[in-house]
């Protein structure tokens, strides 16, 4: 089962996945372009409900949703080299759904969604450092269903019902709102948005970064 895919600073893919033989998820860091050799590693314990992020230094970051424990808890795993041979398990945060996004921003910064069982809120958390030993959360305008970060280091989101979200703080207490599409965000480099409108089987360029006309 695919989970993820991302560039490497070496200009290589690597991809994450979950095998259907062994427990945990398997990261393979591709060796060249082609990606016909390449490094895995299998990390038994990490569940495949999740999201990975590439940082800047190149070492993969895995958030993803523990449903072994009571309450489910977000957790991340923190490679320490760019083909994850090892790594350490962080919890982020307990009492959460069966779902969560992450994104980073141009400067660096972790940013994920979740949401909290324990007040039945939306939040979106922002890493204190690219380990994400801490996090600063607020409770956001809506249900995340993808998360992206613009180049002013601002996150956005779509929330399932076919709108954008451009958040105007560094976390997200409040956003302005412009009908998009649903699907996957991000953003091109020059600032616009792409969403991935999966269910339509387009790609949906907007003419800027909120979407808005």
């Amino acid at each position: 089962n695919f989970i993820d895919m991302f560039v490497a600073p070496s200009g290589f893919a690597t991809i994450m996945y979950a095998p259907s033989a062994t427990p945990g998820i398997n990261i393979h860091a591709c060796t060249n372009t082609s990606c016909t050799t390449g490094v895995t590693t299998n990390i038994p314990g990490v569940r495949s409900i999740g999201d990975a992020e590439m940082r800047l230094d190149g070492r993969p970051a895995y958030f993803y949703v523990d449903n072994l424990v009571v309450p489910n808890a977000l957790k991340m795993y923190d490679c320490v080299n760019s083909q994850c041979t090892a790594g350490t398990v962080r919890q982020i945060a307990p009492s959460v759904a069966l779902f969560t996004n992450s994104a980073i921003s141009p400067d660096g910064a972790l940013f994920v969604s979740f949401t909290d069982t324990s007040t039945n809120t939306n939040k979106i958390a922002r890493c204190s450092d690219a380990n994400c030993i801490s996090i600063v959360s607020t409770v956001s305008p809506a249900a995340v269903f993808s998360l992206a970060v613009r180049a002013n280091n601002l996150a956005s989101f779509l929330d399932g019902q076919g709108n954008l979200h451009s958040c105007t703080t560094t976390l997200c207490p409040a956003s302005t709102i412009a009908e998009a599409a649903n699907g996957f965000l991000a953003f091109a480099p020059d600032g616009r948005a792409i969403i991935n409108d999966f269910g339509n089987g387009r790609l949906v360029t907007c003419l800027r970064s909120t979407c808005a006309f």
